[in-house]
């Protein structure tokens, strides 16, 4: 007989995956600039559970369009 055991944090696991996609998708809302000013976005990441939320800002409305175009591609 063969027994395996793990010692496998799967809510440990889980907590890190979200934070790597939360991450993800901060670093390229803030990879976006704007083509009027060169500014670069601003996101402020929140996570509430499993659903995530960011609060974007930038020196004009073009750039938070132009994210808001990025994220959906």
């Amino acid at each position: 007989m063969i027994k395996l055991t793990s010692n496998f944090d799967g809510d440990g696991f889980k907590k890190k995956a979200m934070q790597a996609a939360l991450d993800a998708v901060t670093k390229r809302i803030e990879g976006v600039r704007c083509p009027v000013h060169g500014k670069q976005a601003k996101a402020t990441p929140k996570m509430n559970g499993s659903e995530f939320t960011w609060d974007i800002s930038g020196c004009c409305d073009e750039i938070v369009a132009k994210v808001k175009a990025a994220l959906k591609n």
